[in-house]
């Protein structure tokens, strides 16, 4: 069944969804302050290289190294240490003080002799919007000189392909200068450019294997084969929250997994991936290994996938509530034989993910707050009426309460969010609404926590029988009360993510009017959905009983009873609304001549007291 849905979700997909890879340009604003943060993981007494140069800027200036300043620039302009928890080597732009200035500003290395299979090594971060295009206005040069008078150019940010926001990471090759003794500098030229960071600058001698994962995805309730298909993206996104009732005797809730690799040695092998789940007590209850047929070499990067062979897979229909633990091991070596040494005493390295069984959250992300996204992050998504959604998957007929979003803390009060809950017409070949919240207008109360969004009517999710699983877009239209006010969500960057998963419909520039996965975002933005609980709830199931339909199977009409002052809304199978009205009496007749046969809806609303729903099938032949 796994493959059956898996190959008509795709198919659906390329028709639906049009892909971009524009660089984001963030208000096209240079400033960068408060918002990096270089997070580093812990490094163990094995977890060193042959090292030749670990340069982790934690204090200034570095130990030997040479720092000149230009002629003209001064204080932050100039090479110096930026960080809190996490430090590394900052320029910027300017002092401060709006005084534009030419920078010649540079950072060199003390002398070191290059073994054989030597690399250089170090991550950056910055903003190409003013580094490269449009606007070239500085050069960060990496370069070589045997004397430290005549240098070699060997990288130059221009020509390397990199994205802000986001730390990147540079590979060079030394083997040009084997058995030399060099110096190396980075080199910043320009004016009024960008801030420019450096971190982590390493010259090692490389292993014969040093493997590293460099991405884990589970793949929740649908896969796709990277290897069938390498230019296609991962469709499946990492749900961080699924509600018990969803999973619960579903033969369809499996998983399987994904681990992205890197050969950073000069060996060539084969690698395997071990994936181990451990339940919320505690209790192993996943043990997978696969490996890849294909040899990893040099430098070369692949995906191992687990749980894709029928019978391997995790099937989660007996969930336990609570945080599972997903622990993925990688290795070198044929399978059934020792695993092969990686460097030095290291033979394996772990990735460790979590998702949670919850009683009714539904939530793709985490509580990672000090990020953002919204349609302003794009060129061309700053009009009123810009949408932002997150696709979750759904097995059968659900009611959805209230959505959730992380109002950010860069929001300005005064902009607005309508929710709403989108359905897939195949009879349209588009996205429909099934239910909105009123225009909610962000306050000062609401920025930096969670802001709940209730629907005017219940949100009723209808699973299309066609299929395994069916999708739903949840999210919403942005309106941001004058062009220069701002309107962000939470985005959780760590979580492990499809662009697949983020649907953008934005009313002007490049994508404009086109439900649109980017396919560069990376992240999930902080939407959570929440299913409908009537448990322990004595007067609800008493509503619910009251309620009564009949003939069904019906062929012309249906006589509905105790929904006296109750507003009553017929569906179709596959969500749309066909009618709605308020009863006046108990009892009330629905005329269904015209309807072809089919599945229909009930949806019976109390609109005074308590409020109370229930939902009631009415089958036509």
């Amino acid at each position: 069944m796994k493959k059956l849905f898996t190959l008509l979700f795709i198919v659906s997909g390329v028709i639906v969804f049009a892909q971009t890879t524009q660089i984001p340009v963030l208000n096209k604003v240079k400033t960068m302050e408060g918002n990096i943060r270089r997070d580093l993981p812990e490094l163990g007494p094995n977890d060193y290289k042959n090292d030749i140069i670990n340069e982790t800027f934690e204090t200034w200036p570095p130990t030997d190294w040479q720092i000149i300043n230009g002629s003209e620039s001064v204080g932050n302009q100039q090479w110096h240490q930026s960080g809190t928890t996490n430090m590394y080597a900052s320029v910027e732009y300017d002092n401060g003080d709006g005084v534009v200035r030419n920078q010649d500003e540079w950072m060199i290395t003390p002398l070191v002799t290059i073994p054989e299979n030597a690399f250089l090594t170090f991550a950056f971060h910055s903003n190409p919007y003013w580094m490269v295009d449009p606007n070239n206005n500085a050069d960060v040069k990496v370069l070589v000189s045997t004397d430290a008078t005549n240098w070699t150019e060997i990288w130059n940010e221009d020509e390397y392909v990199w994205e802000y926001d986001v730390w990147t990471d540079v590979y060079l090759n030394l083997s040009d200068y084997e058995t030399q003794s060099i110096y190396i500098a980075f080199q910043y030229e320009g004016s009024d450019a960008c801030w420019f960071y450096i971190d982590d600058v390493r010259v090692y001698s490389l292993p014969e294997f040093d493997i590293e994962i460099s991405k884990a995805n589970i793949n929740f309730f649908e896969i796709f084969d990277y290897h069938e298909e390498p230019d296609y993206y991962y469709y499946s996104s990492h749900y961080s929250k699924i509600p018990f009732e969803l999973l619960d005797g579903n033969e369809d809730a499996y998983l399987v997994f994904n681990a992205e690799v890197i050969n950073k040695g000069f060996g060539t092998g084969t690698v395997q991936c071990n994936v181990v789940i451990n339940d919320p007590n505690g209790d192993e209850v996943y043990n997978q290994t696969s490996y890849n047929e294909t040899e990893i070499g040099e430098m070369q990067v692949d995906t191992v996938d687990v749980g894709y062979a029928d019978g391997t897979e995790f099937v989660l229909n007996n969930p336990v509530k609570g945080v599972y633990e997903v622990i993925y091991t990688i290795f070198v070596g044929e399978p059934g034989v020792n695993p092969i040494n990686i460097f030095k005493d290291k033979e394996v390295l772990t990735k460790t993910l979590n998702f949670e069984i919850t009683d009714k959250e539904y939530s793709r992300a985490d509580n990672i707050n000090d990020e953002f996204i919204g349609p302003k992050y794009w060129e061309g998504g700053d009009t009123d009426g810009d949408i932002l959604t997150v696709k979750y998957l759904f097995f059968e007929d659900v009611t959805v309460d209230t959505v959730k979003a992380f109002i950010h803390e860069d929001t300005d009060p005064g902009t607005a969010l309508i929710c709403n809950i989108w359905q897939y017409d195949e009879g349209t070949s588009g996205y429909t609404i099934k239910a909105s919240s009123s225009l909610v207008t962000i306050e000062q109360e609401d920025i930096g926590t969670w802001k709940s969004f209730v629907f005017n009517d219940p949100a009723l999710i209808v699973a299309d029988l066609n299929y395994t699983a069916t999708s739903a877009l949840i999210g919403f239209e942005f309106y941001f009360n004058g062009e220069d006010n701002n309107l962000w969500l939470g985005c959780d960057k760590t979580s492990p993510s499809s662009p697949w998963g983020t649907l953008w419909y934005l009313n002007s520039g490049q994508n404009a009017n086109t439900w649109t996965a980017i396919t560069n975002f990376v992240g999930v933005p902080m939407i959570k959905a929440v299913l409908h609980d009537d448990s322990g709830d004595v007067n609800q199931t008493l509503f619910e009983n009251s309620i009564n339909i009949y003939p069904n199977p019906a062929t012309d009409f249906v006589r509905i009873s105790g929904v006296e002052n109750c507003q009553i809304e017929i569906y179709n199978n596959i969500g749309a609304k066909l009618t709605r009205f308020v009863a006046q009496s108990d009892m009330c007749n629905i005329d269904m001549s015209d309807y072809p046969a089919g599945l229909y809806y009930v949806m019976v609303s109390s609109v005074s007291g308590e409020n109370r729903t229930a939902v009631k099938k009415i089958s036509k032949i």
